[in-house]
């Protein structure tokens, strides 16, 4: 089956792959983002950091709440939303081992064949190992230099990798749906065993795609974007990673998570308005609660 499928990738790609997303990172001044000017106005830098670390620990809390309670926000036409993601996906299960050998049958062929080394192209994106490393450095450039356009979408971008992580992998392990490269079939459960259901590939490519369209804003980016995101998709099946099921929730998941992180700015509750902010005081440093008055 490989033989159809042209020569693979050497080992090192993983990285090299990842890097891409880097890249197309890096070159967002010239894609629609605009540097800002330098902050230059006096201020304490140990006072400053303090605020910056305690405010991103309050951000992270806040967003975590705000994707876990999200159910408690829906209105009717929410609940009709999610009704119509999950019916999706209950569709898609039912016919998980058809499309899987469906996909499998194609390859050798073409658009099979072009679609796969795309998929696995940017495959690597789709693991956080690969790429915390790229939005954390763009943390910390942006923060040093006050670019606001390069640390604003490292940030979205870390803390919603990890937000969809913290909130996903229970529910895989508790799933324990076996994955179609273990031979059980589609309906094989083995708690804390099986990790094919949700695909985090899936949630991590599409919140990549999400979050730098939204920055980036252009769209031609958001078609390159989502279009790549959607070949990994094709790739987790076709390698026999997960069920299509899988990947389709996966990646409503991540889309979801990517919205309420990108509607919930740092340092601003998401929902009532009450937060924390550290502040300065005749001794030193203290925590502040922010109550909105209307």
């Amino acid at each position: 089956m490989e033989s159809g499928r042209g020569p693979r990738w050497p080992a090192t790609r993983g990285g090299c792959r990842a890097a891409a997303v880097g890249a197309l990172f890096t070159l967002a001044p010239w894609l629609g983002l605009h540097a800002q000017e330098p902050d230059t106005s006096p201020s304490n830098p140990l006072l400053e950091v303090g605020s910056d670390v305690v405010d991103g620990g309050v951000g992270f809390a806040r967003d975590l709440w705000a994707v876990v309670s999200f159910p408690s926000r829906l209105d009717g036409r929410g609940w009709a939303k999610v009704g119509g993601v999950l019916g999706v996906g209950l569709a898609l299960y039912t016919v998980d081992a058809e499309i899987t050998a469906a996909t499998l049958r194609q390859a050798g062929h073409q658009p099979h064949d072009a679609i796969r080394e795309v998929g696995d192209f940017f495959e690597p994106v789709g693991l956080m190992g690969n790429t915390n490393a790229i939005w954390a450095a763009g943390i910390v450039a942006g923060y040093l230099t006050k670019q606001e356009w390069l640390r604003a979408p490292a940030r979205d971008l870390l803390v919603s990798h990890w937000v969809a992580g913290l909130t996903r992998n229970p529910v895989r392990d508790f799933v324990g749906r076996r994955r179609p490269s273990d031979g059980f079939g589609a309906r094989t459960y083995v708690r804390n065993e099986g990790t094919s259901f949700p695909s985090g590939h899936a949630s991590t490519i599409v919140q990549v795609a999400t979050i730098l369209s939204h920055h980036i804003d252009r769209r031609w980016a958001s078609a390159f974007l989502y279009g790549a995101a959607a070949t990994v998709l094709f790739q987790r099946v076709d390698d026999e990673k997960h069920w299509a099921s899988d990947t389709w929730i996966g990646a409503a998941w991540g889309w979801g998570v990517a919205r309420t992180i990108l509607r919930s700015p740092e340092g601003e509750s998401s929902g009532s308005g009450v937060g924390l902010a550290l502040v300065p005081g005749p001794g030193g440093l203290g925590l502040a609660l922010k109550v909105p008055l209307r």
